[in-house]
């Protein structure tokens, strides 16, 4: 079946504007320049599906499994991806702006020569995650894991941190923290540079 055509099955199903019953599931294949917009993926799974050139703007997303699959010069813009589950994921070359994926999990997952910026991703696992020439902005990363991550020309900037954790974390010394909130004993304190570092 042509995917247009399952997209707008499933997303009439999950608004309920049909009763016909649709799941959407999709595993070890590749989708190319497949613009995801108008279309609900809510509690869909792509399981290591290959992605490339593909534009998920404004989808929403939420309890979506994308397990495994490779994101590829994709665009990701005001997306709503709360509890969903990218473990193992890989995202190159590609765009994240205005994400909110609140209690997301990307365990062990590859992130790399892209931006994400204006973001939600509170409560996430990033533990064992590998970033690589990477920058965020103005991203809430409260109460979310990078445990054991590793960190390759990385940036932080004017993000806000509490009760993250970076046990374990390899590469954290090389980070460039800029105008950075970190919250110790209830006081927010602001760190420009290699200062965040003592903390961590």
């Amino acid at each position: 079946m042509d995917i247009y055509i399952q997209l707008k099955k499933y997303t009439d199903y999950s608004l309920g504007l049909s009763n016909e019953k649709s799941k959407l599931f999709y595993e070890d294949t590749s989708l190319n320049n497949i613009i995801f917009t108008n279309y609900d993926l809510n509690n869909s799974s792509f399981l290591e599906v290959n992605f490339i050139e593909c534009d998920f703007s404004q989808v929403y997303m939420s309890g979506a499994s994308l397990c495994g699959s490779t994101f590829e010069e994709c665009i990701f813009k005001d997306n709503v991806y709360k509890k969903g589950n990218s473990d193992h994921a890989i995202f190159k070359n590609s765009n994240f702006e205005g994400i909110d994926a609140f209690r997301t999990s990307f365990y062990e997952c590859t992130f790399s020569e892209l931006t994400i910026i204006d973001s939600d991703m509170r409560n996430c696992s990033f533990s064992d995650a590998t970033f690589s020439n990477v920058i965020f902005k103005n991203v809430n990363f409260d109460s979310s894991s990078f445990n054991s991550s590793v960190f390759k020309n990385v940036k932080f900037i004017d993000c806000s941190f509490e009760k993250l954790r970076f046990n374990d974390a390899i590469g954290i010394e090389s980070v460039d923290f800029e105008n950075t909130n970190i919250i110790i004993d209830g006081e927010t304190k602001r760190y420009q540079g290699n200062e965040i570092k003592n903390y961590f």
